[in-house]
């Protein structure tokens, strides 16, 4: 798989098989991109064994790929913003289940609000 030249995030998910904890059985791998290994420093030995010369290959449950894209993302809502909604919240028990980022995504916005495009966005109007 030919990745394009960008920066890139990996959240990788192992399991392990209890029956083989039990039985002296470790695990370790290596990541490969191309054909090239990525961890030049050994293999990678899962936290939970230090054994350094693996009998059995990882069990991969899921692997998770996010691209940086350097341009159109906000940290998120003005903070003084998010305080005074929070204000709102407290005070009207009819808006306390409203929860994440009131602006953030764009077109995913809190449906008694309406936010700018500023970066970061504002609350234009409720």
């Amino acid at each position: 798989m030919g990745l394009v030249d960008a920066t890139y995030y990996c959240n990788f998910y192992f399991s392990e098989v209890l029956e083989a904890a039990y039985q002296n059985k470790s695990r370790s791998f290596d990541f490969l991109l191309d054909g090239k290994k990525l961890n030049d420093y050994g293999p990678i030995i899962p936290p939970y064994q230090s054994y350094v010369h693996a009998s059995l290959p990882p069990i991969l449950n899921a692997m998770e790929l996010f691209e940086l894209i350097k341009s159109g993302l906000a940290n998120g809502t003005n903070e003084n913003d998010v305080n005074v909604l929070e204000v709102l919240q407290d005070q009207y028990q009819q808006l306390q289940s409203w929860a994440g980022d009131p602006c953030l995504p764009v077109g995913f916005t809190w449906d008694w609000l309406d936010c700018n495009t500023d970066n970061p966005p504002r609350v234009a109007e409720l």
